[in-house]
């Protein structure tokens, strides 16, 4: 009887005895190609995360590079453009454009920016030492080359240009410098500021009044002795000066126009402002980082400088030097002019400069027409100065996995590739990264009061 049920359970066990060998070998096939696909998809997500990556920053790299600038450009001759002698363009009966821009602030010979020291026009009148500050010092561009720039010299506490030193200048890339005031100063309208004029035509000081409860400091507390002061009035009549600090009261010691003594500002607002500490020369330009991974690869930088007037102008100049973004490898300006006839021409700032001279610019400034006619400052175009164009080209900062046609890109209007091994207009390699422009077109103050 047990004979049959043995004989059942032996057939049984013979009939799942294991797989073959074929099917083992295709089963282990279809294994491999699956994982080979799913490492290849994993190896395209990846890539692909880092190039959406890459790009993001890129993206987020320029357009902060540009905001940054634009707001910067936008400022340049800000408070200065207030004052009287300032007027909006009007066409002549002969259709020529006048325009009479200057803020009426006179200077002395000698006034301290941090890049350099001002000094009158060669043509202006030894006899009279005071001479009105045009808008033509307010904005100075600088188109760079291999090793120098023009027109002049940059900034001297700007470094030199180099392909290979950490901190070094971008080589070919533009400078940019442009001055205002940073400060909404101190108004008499609050109670800040108490001319003392004690009956006289002449003001014998200041008193100042801790603000307590304003988001800027107490003019108090933002002055010491020997500081530039500027005060102005409701006429929009400006006057620098040295001051002395005593307390809350300030005292003018050296005024810097003709004259020792600060005309009374009268009735209605008067305004003080820090002219030493307050009153900024921004500088844009390039320079070179190390990077701290790859040793002898260098990455480019938008720098932005911010000098002011408290030190000796040159090298030693008061300024701070900010990063801030990497990956920017060019950097140049285009200016539009304004002439007097009208039109609107855009030319580098070696153009500018060049084409320069009492022919080309518009009529000079009414405060130079009405002291001796014909003066014409250096570089007179700079003061017609409509609108900057900026070109700035951003790259993703790190070497990529990228195919050649990922790595093309226009710059300026033209198409440029960038193979591994080509040398970019600064002097570095190119590597595998991806590239793109930004442009941008500003409007500034010179003729748009």
């Amino acid at each position: 009887m047990n004979l049959p049920v043995r004989h059942f359970e032996a057939r049984n066990r013979s009939r799942v005895s294991g797989f073959t060998l074929l099917e083992v070998m295709i089963a282990t096939t279809l294994g491999l190609l699956v994982s080979v696909g799913l490492v290849t998809l994993f190896g395209a997500l990846n890539k692909t995360n880092r190039v959406q990556q890459s790009m993001a920053e890129m993206q987020e790299n320029g357009r902060f590079a540009i905001t940054k600038l634009n707001y910067d450009l936008r400022l340049a001759s800000r408070r200065l453009m207030s004052m009287a002698g300032y007027s909006s363009s009007a066409a002549g009966s002969n259709g020529a454009v006048n325009f009479s821009l200057a803020p009426n602030v006179y200077v002395k010979t000698g006034v301290p920016f941090p890049d350099a020291t001002l000094n009158a026009p060669a043509t202006w009148p030894a006899t009279n030492t005071s001479w009105p500050l045009s808008p033509r010092y307010f904005l100075q561009g600088y188109t760079c080359a291999s090793s120098s720039c023009s027109p002049n010299t940059v900034p001297a506490y700007l470094p030199s240009i180099s392909t290979a030193t950490d901190g070094g200048r971008v080589k070919g890339a533009d400078v940019l410098s442009m001055r205002y005031l940073n400060s909404q100063g101190w108004s008499s309208n609050s109670g800040e500021v108490t001319p003392n004029c004690a009956g006289g035509p002449f003001l014998v000081n200041l008193s100042l009044t801790p603000n307590t409860g304003g988001s800027y400091p107490s003019p108090a507390s933002n002055f010491v002795s020997g500081d530039l002061a500027m005060i102005s009035s409701s006429s929009g009549d400006a006057a620098i000066f040295q001051a002395n600090v005593s307390g809350t009261t300030l005292t003018p010691t050296n005024l810097l126009h003709t004259g020792d003594q600060v005309a009374c500002p009268g009735s209605g607002e008067v305004r003080l402002y820090n002219f030493s500490r307050n009153f900024i020369t921004v500088t844009y330009w390039l320079r070179l980082d190390a990077d701290p991974v790859t040793a002898g690869r260098f990455i480019p930088a938008l720098m932005r400088t911010e000098a002011d007037n408290t030190g000796t102008p040159g090298a030693t100049a008061h300024r701070t030097d900010a990063e801030l973004v990497q990956g920017i490898e060019q950097l140049n300006f285009l200016f539009g002019i304004q002439k007097s006839d009208g039109t609107t021409q855009y030319l580098t700032a070696t153009d500018v400069s060049g084409n320069s001279s009492a022919a080309t610019c518009p009529s000079p400034p009414a405060q130079y027409v009405q002291n001796i006619f014909g003066v014409v400052e250096p570089d007179c175009l700079w003061r017609s100065v409509k609108s900057i164009e900026t070109h700035l080209l951003a790259d993703s900062v790190n070497n990529s996995d990228l195919a050649p046609d990922e790595m093309v890109y226009q710059y300026n209007g033209s198409g440029t590739p960038a193979a591994p091994a080509a040398t970019m207009p600064s002097g570095l390699p190119s590597g595998t990264m991806m590239r793109r422009e930004f442009v941008s077109l500003t409007s500034v103050r010179n003729f748009n009061p």
